[in-house]
């Protein structure tokens, strides 16, 4: 007779065992080996905002340009020229300076707990979606010094600009809202630190600013399709009504007291560029003002939505500590 080879249950439970830790150990290696990639990706994409952002000042002396935000100056007897939902010279340093110090205070964090906790999740997204928003806005950064070399071809750079800033602020406003950081019994003031770092200053700055800057390039992408100065003038109302109304809706949604300043320091741009204007220059061009009494309007709008917000956020247990 054939010997017939038959296993017990203790055998057969031992066997699923060793065949579980098998597939158990080759998926965590799977896993292990994906997140020392992205983690690798996600230190150099930040590394790189981080350089570019500060060098993009740079480029904004020399080149008048960040992203394809462009740096207007008042010369003497030259006429000023217009464009929708400008702000002048001073503010857009100091807003691009305020986005840099933002991306710099998540950064130092970022490596800190790199070094003392191995860890590269600061920024609490086990997909690793930020890379995405960082990479972008890298590249949008990087655009400003391309515009030394300004050819037939820039206006490509808005189209890349008009979908980067969209996917960019999908992700942003994404990451935001699903963290839902406000509503947590936090009492730990290292992690408070952490989450307005990077909440509040680092995700608020890029929407803000890549919100800002959908509808920058839309008014260049529009211009550059039709060469009529006198559809600038229109232009700009409508996109800074637009523009005013989408930022505060957005800005009440997400709770987010940067934003409401950033906006605060955008519409006060827009009024202050547009008294560089001559009274006889207005005429020429026919500038009216009704952007500066729309950016008035949403002066007020995010003055009493920053208000709402921090008292808000004052009553929540997040800022009890």
């Amino acid at each position: 007779m054939q010997k017939v080879n038959i296993k017990t249950n203790d055998e057969i439970t031992s066997s699923e065992k060793i065949s579980y830790q098998e597939i158990k150990t080759k998926n965590n290696s799977k896993i292990s080996v994906t997140n020392f990639f992205l983690n690798g990706i996600t230190f150099i994409s930040f590394s790189g905002l981080l350089i570019l952002s500060w060098l993009s000042l740079i480029w904004l002396y020399k080149y008048h340009f960040v992203f394809t935000f462009y740096r207007y100056e008042k010369l003497p007897n030259i006429a000023q020229i217009y464009f929708p939902i400008q702000i002048n010279s001073f503010l857009l340093y100091f807003f691009i300076i305020f986005i840099c110090i933002s991306i710099t205070i998540t950064y130092i964090l970022f490596i800190k707990e790199i070094i003392q906790s191995h860890s590269f999740d600061i920024l609490n997204d086990k997909n690793k979606n930020y890379i995405i928003p960082i990479t972008l806005n890298l590249f949008l950064f990087y655009i400003g010094e391309l515009t030394h070399n300004k050819s037939d071809i820039f206006h490509i750079y808005y189209y890349i600009g008009f979908f980067s800033s969209i996917i960019s602020l999908f992700y942003l406003i994404k990451l935001y809202y699903d963290a839902d950081v406000y509503e947590n019994d936090i009492i730990d003031f290292r992690l408070y630190v952490s989450n307005v770092s990077v909440y509040e200053f680092f995700y608020g700055s890029l929407i803000t600013l890549d919100l800002y800057y959908l509808f920058y390039v839309t008014c260049q992408i529009i211009f550059h399709l039709y060469s009529i100065y006198n559809i600038k003038i229109y232009l700009g109302i409508i996109v800074n009504l637009c523009m005013g109304t989408v930022s505060l809706y957005i800005c009440y949604k997400l709770k987010n007291m940067v934003i409401a300043f950033l906006f605060e320091i955008i519409f006060n741009g827009i009024i202050i560029f547009h008294y560089n204007f001559s009274q006889k220059d207005r005429e020429n061009i026919n500038l009216n003002y009704g952007e500066v009494i729309s950016s008035a309007i949403f002066i007020v709008g995010f003055l009493i939505e920053l208000i709402y917000i921090f008292i808000y956020k004052r009553n929540k247990i997040y800022y009890n500590i």
